[in-house]
């Protein structure tokens, strides 16, 4: 039996996958504050109530976590935290730091010997490349996170990497957005998209290098696709040539 663990089960995109998994025949961790009752009721569920904005108890992890290979680590909790990027509010920061990006890079450091052979996808965003008003604080943990997983790829080729950036999806956690991004929801995509993806992934139908960065949007935001990248250059210094990447 396959086994994963994901982080953020308790509803959304963690929740969603995690049932795919377990109809899969996988055996699924989920870690999240909060329980979620209808996932602990299948058999092969087990449920790990862990405050990611906190140090990571390694004892507890790995007394829950008894098996000596895990198949798949999905780094897909999350939060949002609305700020001017001029406001430095240091809880703020210490939280959302913790956990879109600490708490995942300690939990790949410390499972990477029984991630050996295989797979960890984290769940970021894409606007870390865009750079929205107010959405730095939401942003800049994540990216920090895919750096440090492209570097992870890069030095341990025995785990496959994959890092999403998925566009509007979906969540409860909308309504931390504001009203605007829940007068839209309709638009967004939903969780089965994104899942769709990791399934994919998972399975092998869908091939690319690990390290890869893969960028999710449905047709309402491919319009919004087009400000990736709008205002990056490269320089030559030899020919002293300047081109739009």
């Amino acid at each position: 039996m396959k086994t994963a663990i994901i982080t953020g089960t308790s509803s959304g995109i963690g929740e969603d996958f995690a049932r795919q998994l377990l109809e899969l025949g996988w055996k699924v961790y989920g870690i999240s504050r909060r329980e979620n009752k209808e996932l602990v009721a299948h058999k092969n569920f087990r449920q790990l109530l862990i405050d990611l904005s906190k140090p990571l108890d390694k004892r507890l992890l790995t007394n829950a976590v008894g098996e000596a290979h895990i198949d798949l680590l999905v780094n897909n909790a999350g939060m949002v935290i609305m700020q001017d990027a001029n406001v430095w509010d240091e809880a703020n920061y210490q939280q959302i730091f913790s956990v879109h990006y600490a708490r995942p890079m300690e939990l790949v450091c410390h499972l990477s010997q029984k991630l050996n052979g295989g797979m960890v996808i984290s769940t970021l965003t894409d606007s870390t490349h865009i750079g929205w008003p107010r959405y730095g604080l939401y942003g800049a943990p994540k990216a920090a996170l895919w750096l440090h997983m492209k570097s992870f790829a890069t030095e341990n080729p025995e785990i496959t990497v994959y890092n999403l950036h998925p566009s509007g999806v979906d969540t409860p956690i909308i309504e931390a957005v504001g009203p605007e991004a829940v007068a839209e929801r309709d638009e967004f995509m939903k969780t089965t998209d994104i899942t769709t993806v990791f399934l994919q992934l998972v399975t092998g139908a869908m091939q690319v290098p690990s390290g890869a960065s893969i960028f999710l949007h449905n047709e309402w935001e491919a319009e919004e696709m087009q400000e990736l990248g709008k205002d990056m250059f490269i320089y030559n210094v030899e020919t002293e040539v300047l081109k739009k990447l």
